[in-house]
């Protein structure tokens, strides 16, 4: 049972303990964050969430399955990415620059069921790790349950002296992610919507040598897209480099022929420190405009979060907004845009408390709180009724309309960021689909 229980929790491109890690960052359980519905409903609301197996191969015997579930993945760019696209999403700002899961295996592997040298080995990982809000005390705690937990999966899966196959795994790492949707039916559909073919990590005995491991070497995609504004760097391009020695090193990008403030296609280098360079195409595209005008008034749609900053994460949230009624649906001023990491657009915003920071712009979980385009019939929605004014101000009373009652409507005019519907009678009243609702 402890084995299976190890299994489930250690994650990653390597040897990585990413429900651990995450759940060590968070102050969570670490086993939860895979099943965990509150993190499931994050991703739902701008990306899904996809399932990975994962399998620790040695050139000799039975591969080590891992089983997990990787949260954040924008659905918009499912048939654009490659496996290692979708796998690195967890680690963002994890590693020092230069640094990758590979590095944290390597390490682990290394020093794995050497007692003596447990030390050196945790003494490693914190060298590559870099984690927001960590002092030194806390880095070495976060490194030391990595190395432990790693190397306890290592030990019982009997993969000591194993090292990492690198050509063979970024072989492995550039294929195209295929998605498959899961069903109700599917044992796997509560923990993820969507599943990915399985990853294989190839591992080699450490005394023998590879030809390909011990060139360096600098691999990336031919060609990737952003959008106008987003910042451009070596994992837009999935660029990896190595040494004579096989370590990772960093990749720089020379962007001096493109213009990332204009829609187009340019020539980019990628350059590593081992002298290697390699030309590649960088597109990019205008971004879309945002639904609503700033200022203007938008309301939940379904549950959504209010986060500190642009790319979503859990531990940021500010407040939530459960799923409600549409007269009783919470209302969002929106006072300015921003985008993620990934380009997904999103509004800034403050709410009916005074509360600010930003929500997600997709209409499926947000929409603008008064209509847009004329209809013929609306139905009264609002318990306590509603005024007819004669005015487009709606400074000039008119008769109080109940709840339920049906009205005809001429028109739609617009009064700053909000509207009106124009009665039959030449008398307006609000277009707020909280106090009002069309009807055939």
């Amino acid at each position: 049972m402890k084995k299976n229980l190890i299994k489930r929790v250690i994650v990653g491109v390597g040897v990585v303990v990413t429900t651990l890690s995450l759940g060590t960052f968070m102050g969570s359980s670490p086993v939860a964050l895979a099943e965990d519905p509150d993190i499931t409903e994050t991703a739902n609301e701008d990306t899904k969430t996809v399932l990975v197996n994962l399998f620790f191969q040695p050139v000799a015997g039975k591969a080590v399955k891992i089983t997990s579930a990787f949260p954040e993945i924008d659905d918009s760019q499912f048939g654009k990415i490659n496996m290692n696209d979708l796998l690195k999403v967890e680690f963002t700002g994890q590693f020092v620059e230069g640094k990758s899961p590979y590095d944290e295996l390597s390490i682990i592997l290394q020093y794995a069921g050497k007692s003596s040298e447990r030390n050196q080995g945790i003494a490693q990982l914190v060298k590559i790790f870099q984690m927001e809000g960590f002092n030194d005390e806390r880095l070495l705690a976060f490194a030391t349950s990595q190395f432990d937990m790693g190397s306890q999966l290592i030990i019982s899966n009997h993969l000591q002296g194993m090292t990492i196959d690198l050509a063979k795994t970024r072989t492995e790492a550039n294929n195209q992610a295929v998605m498959s949707k899961l069903d109700s039916s599917d044992p796997d559909y509560d923990q993820a919507q969507y599943k990915a073919q399985d990853f294989y990590i190839y591992l080699k005995p450490q005394s023998v040598s590879s030809t390909v491991a011990s060139q360096t070497s600098l691999t990336a995609n031919q060609h990737a897209t952003i959008t106008v504004g987003q910042l451009v760097d070596a994992t837009t391009f999935n660029a990896k480099a190595t040494n004579s020695a096989g370590d990772t090193i960093p990749v720089t990008v020379d962007t001096s022929q493109a213009n990332l403030k204009k829609p187009g296609t340019y020539s980019v280098t990628l350059k590593a420190e081992n002298g290697e360079s390699k030309t590649v195409t960088l597109t990019v595209q205008a971004a879309p405009s945002p639904v609503v005008p700033n200022q203007a008034v938008v309301y939940g749609l379904k549950k959504i979060y209010l986060y500190q900053k642009p790319t979503f994460k859990p531990h940021q949230r500010v407040a939530a907004y459960p799923k409600a009624k549409r007269t009783n649906r919470p209302m969002f001023k929106v006072i300015g845009y921003a985008r993620s990491k990934s380009g997904l657009l999103r509004y800034q915003v403050k709410d009916a408390a005074g509360k600010t920071g930003y929500i997600t712009a997709k209409s499926a979980f947000v929409a603008p709180v008064y209509y847009q385009k004329s209809v013929k019939k609306i139905k009264v929605l609002n318990k306590q009724g509603i005024n007819r004014y004669q005015d487009l101000k709606l400074s000039k009373t008119g008769k109080h309309v109940k709840a339920g009652k049906t009205l005809k409507v001429v028109g739609l005019k617009h009064y700053h960021l909000t509207t009106r519907f124009e009665l039959s009678n030449g008398q307006y009243i609000s277009a707020n689909k909280k106090l009002v609702v069309v009807v055939k």
